[in-house]
């Protein structure tokens, strides 16, 4: 029963720790006053990859706004069963929306796929919406009326400004910042 609880205990601590890899990066702000201690490992893009001839080996697509905002697509190996060119284009929100304060921008992921495995979008966001102004932010797949339908939020940094969702279809995506209430 010992061996069980410490089994249990350190599959616990390691889920809760992350895995780490050395090629990634950490970038942090120091701002004692947000509740968010945690930091999202990764390597901060350095070139926009806007289009990519994507195979069974999965892929990364990265582009940016004016602003530098970042949008991140992992597509993981055996996400999709032949080679597809995808595109991610990054462009002004155009959506309205009934609470919260919309996004600047959005973002299409192309052709109209679904996926095998889900993709991990992370989203490098406004740094005016730091974690003394919002409470969380909630991703959504803007369907054709511009209606708004929410999509899986993994996890959420508003000390470094990060967020990652996960999807199984291309579309075009955004999202909304939810306010404090104090």
């Amino acid at each position: 029963m010992k061996k069980i609880i410490i089994y249990f205990l350190y599959f616990c601590f390691f889920l809760l720790s992350g895995c780490e890899n050395s090629n990634n990066k950490k970038i942090q702000f120091n701002d004692s006053n947000c509740e968010n201690k945690k930091f999202i490992d990764f390597e901060l893009p350095k070139n926009e990859i806007l289009s990519k001839e994507i195979n069974i080996n999965g892929g990364i697509l990265q582009g940016k706004d004016n602003n530098g905002q970042w949008i991140i697509l992992n597509i993981p190996p055996k996400s999709i069963n032949k080679n597809k060119k995808i595109n991610l284009n990054i462009k002004k929100s155009d959506y309205k929306i009934k609470s919260g304060i919309k996004s600047n921008i959005s973002f299409s992921i192309n052709p109209n796929i679904y996926f095998n495995k889900p993709i991990r979008i992370t989203v490098i966001y406004d740094k005016k919406y730091n974690c003394k102004k919002i409470s969380t932010i909630v991703p959504y797949l803007i369907n054709k009326d511009k209606t708004l339908k929410a999509a899986q939020l993994v996890d959420l940094d508003k000390n470094q400004n990060i967020f990652t969702m996960d999807t199984f279809q291309s579309g075009t995506y955004s999202w909304v910042y939810i306010e404090k209430d104090y």
